[in-house]
């Protein structure tokens, strides 16, 4: 057996109801995760195929460190064609948990869905048995209810990934979940739905076999006691502790005084964390307690303790206790990651009022929608949905296209008293397809389109970045300026990157941030919050590291909400991590010496995949002007300030066409319509992608 990958896939055909097994022959070029996707669907999904049509194939692929114990690596990558945007276009999605591994451990590197069902169907993996059973009985659950009823059928072992009930009605903005709440958007519920396929519940007995494990394990060590912060990179805690010079508002939460007070068996303290002590890492993240309380120690009353993937050492989920939630007849025990507490503003647009202590409605009602959103499978799009909702109401746009009797039946009142209960009838009435409203479901693009909402909606929103698209943005302008917003252009989803969010509130002095950044990329890479400088070369090298360093960790794969370790929290280091550790650690599991320079060339090329795809999917000769333009709102928000001014994340149109021209000559791509040049992909092994591209018109001269 090879060392790291498997060598083998496992294709699971549901209109025949067959699985067959093959050998990976993608291995060493495509490295695994994300490059295994898109070379996959390049392969075998012709371009223009509809999501929902049967021969549309998903790829859930895990990389070479997956299984093998490398901290931070329990994630799932899924690539598919979104059903979210006006064309299918290739994207892929992401999911933590305890998926990936178990597909490793079956003897898999990747699992390929295709075909479609002609009933209701769940597929159970046990190594290399596979059993394609009926679902009538779980159709219409939920992914709480039937984590109990299947995993009482299957056992305690099994890992359930699971489609809800917004997946099964293919509704578009839906998710797949495992391990109850680690969930996959952008659509990957609504291809299951349209494949009739409701759950896959896998447990393998295999390993993942290590090329030279005593490495891989000093490696571990080194990771664990001289690199590894918090949650997105924080490296400073927020609390003094015996060893830290510096103290900031971060992720890193814990220290002595701090206590899960919901604990069984009673309050757990976090306690000193210093460093060199790996078994205190799992009590440094409290991401809720870094949204909700910094006076208050609000997350940290209602901690009961904190989960997360497998193989990874910070534990992000929150599982908390809200006693409040049981005054409304509602489940009291929630768990969640970051995104519960932008829910509330969004989808409560009337207002909200605190519960039993002053400021807690967030955490209240957050908690509680993330926990509905996950049962029925829905995805909000990081925020997306809220602000489409939200804009809806506050303009007057549902007495307009609801309805008049279903207008009428929405219970509003529950909205606009700040009631729990809304979250339960909104949920519902979008994941079941219960009339007009369910248009919400539909993602962006539909929801203009559909109810003719004003073409400044995504500048009044200011939370969309690529209008063409209908596509959200993550960490985009506000994050390092025209790095974000680069790094925002190139997928046809919120792009779910965090390499340069990670230099952002991890409590180190911005001196500090650059002298590492500059010292990496050159003088002029790094650019302060609030305080943007003009464009520079160094950063468009920074902003292409960035995401070029977020597919190395999709494709190895491991969670680039801690990856890369560019910071370390020791003074004695400079503060400064050690960005050579994934091609390292990829080396010592699979017994292929990859130097960094390597990894990042392969990951490059997977993006040079995707923009060619993204074009021909397009049938775009210039991707400048049909994708990539920004939402206005980047360049007029704060109409008193000019940009590059200290107060404003503004930037200036003139500046970002400089950007672009910068950004795409780092690529290899035609200045003029970011495709890129045939020189390029053939640097990269793509000789066949640019015939594929001249064929169609579409290849830069």
């Amino acid at each position: 057996m090879a060392n790291g990958w498997t060598g083998k896939l496992l294709r699971l055909n549901l209109t025949t109801k067959t699985a067959t097994v093959e050998d990976n022959k993608y291995n060493e070029e495509w490295l695994g995760g994300m490059g295994l996707g898109y070379a996959i669907m390049h392969d075998e999904v012709p371009v223009g195929t509809d999501p929902a049509a049967p021969e549309m194939k998903m790829v859930m692929a895990a990389g070479p460190l997956t299984g093998a114990g490398a901290p931070c690596s329990g994630r799932t990558n899924i690539t598919l064609y979104s059903p979210v945007t006006e064309k299918p276009l290739v994207v892929d999605a992401h999911m933590g948990g305890h998926f990936g591994p178990q597909i490793k451990y079956c003897g898999y590197d990747a699992i390929i869905i295709e075909g479609a069902a002609d009933s209701l169907t769940w597929v159970k993996i046990n190594d290399d048995k596979v059993e394609f059973n009926d679902a009538s009985e779980f159709a219409g659950m939920g992914t709480r209810e039937m984590n109990k009823v299947l995993g009482q059928q299957v056992g305690s072992e099994y890992t359930l990934c699971l489609n809800g009930i917004a997946g099964e009605n293919k509704v578009r903005m839906s998710v797949l979940l495992n391990d109850v709440n680690h969930a996959a958007g952008v659509g990957t519920g609504y291809v299951w739905g349209c494949k009739n396929l409701k759950a896959i519940a896998i447990y393998g007995t295999g390993a993942v076999h290590v090329a030279d494990p005593m490495k891989a394990l000093n490696l571990y060590k080194y990771q664990l006691t001289e690199l590894i912060g918090a949650n997105n990179n924080h490296v400073v805690p927020s609390t003094q502790q015996s060893w830290n010079e510096y103290v900031s508002w971060t992720r890193w939460q814990g220290g002595e005084g701090k206590e899960w007070e919901q604990g069984i068996g009673g309050p757990v303290p976090t306690g000193e964390q210093n460093p060199a002590d790996p078994t205190a890492v799992g009590k440094r993240t409290n991401v809720g307690n870094y949204f909700f309380g910094k006076d208050t120690d609000l997350l940290y009353k209602k901690n009961v303790k904190n989960g997360g993937c497998a193989h990874c050492p910070i534990r992000c989920v929150n599982q908390v206790h809200i006693e409040e939630l049981g005054d409304y007849g509602l489940e009291k025990d929630v768990s969640a990651v970051c995104f519960a507490t932008s829910h509330t503003n969004g989808f409560y647009p009337a207002g909200t009022h605190s519960f039993t202590t002053e400021g807690d409605q967030s955490l209240v009602l957050g908690y509680h929608i993330a926990q509905v959103m996950d049962d029925y499978g829905l995805w909000c799009g990081y925020g997306e949905m809220d602000n489409y909702f939200s804009f809806c109401w506050k303009n007057g746009i549902f007495e307009k296209v609801l309805p008049a009797e279903e207008y009428a039946e929405i219970p509003w009142d529950l909205m606009k008293d700040g009631d729990p209960r809304w979250a339960d009838e909104m949920i519902k009435r979008i994941s079941t397809k219960q009339g007009e409203f369910a248009t919400l479901g539909e993602g962006a693009w539909r929801v203009v389109t559909k109810w003719g909402l004003p073409e400044n909606f995504y500048d009044q929103s200011m939370k969309f970045i690529l209008p063409k698209l209908g596509v959200g943005l993550h960490h985009s302008s506000e994050s390092m300026g025209q790095v974000g917003a680069l790094i925002n252009i190139l997928f046809n989803r919120d792009p779910m990157c965090h390499t340069h969010q990670n230099c952002i509130g991890n409590g180190l002095p911005n001196e500090v941030i650059q002298s590492v950044l500059d010292g990496m990329f050159g003088e002029g890479a790094f650019t302060a919050q609030g305080n943007y400088t003009p464009m520079t070369q160094a950063r468009a090298k920074w902003a292409k590291w960035a995401i070029v360093r977020n597919n190395v960790h999709d494709m190895a794969t491991l969670c680039n909400w801690v990856w890369p370790m560019i910071f370390s929290p020791l003074k004695e280091r400079g503060y400064k991590g050690d960005t050579s550790l994934e091609a390292q650690l990829i080396s010592a599991t699979t017994g292929v010496e990859y130097t960094e320079e390597q990894v990042d060339f392969i990951a490059e090329k997977v993006l040079q995949l995707h923009r060619a795809m993204t074009a021909l999917e397009m049938g775009s000769a210039n991707l400048r002007q049909d994708h990539d333009p920004l939402s206005a709102w980047v360049f007029d928000r704060d109409p008193d300030k000019e940009a590059f001014t200290p107060g404003t994340s503004k930037l200036d149109r003139a500046d970002f066409e400089v950007a672009l021209d910068m950004f795409y000559t780092e690529f290899g791509w035609d200045v003029a319509t970011g495709i890129p040049t045939r020189a390029t992909l053939e640097k990269f092994g793509l000789g066949n992608v640019a015939d594929e591209l001249a064929a169609a018109g579409l290849l830069p001269a």
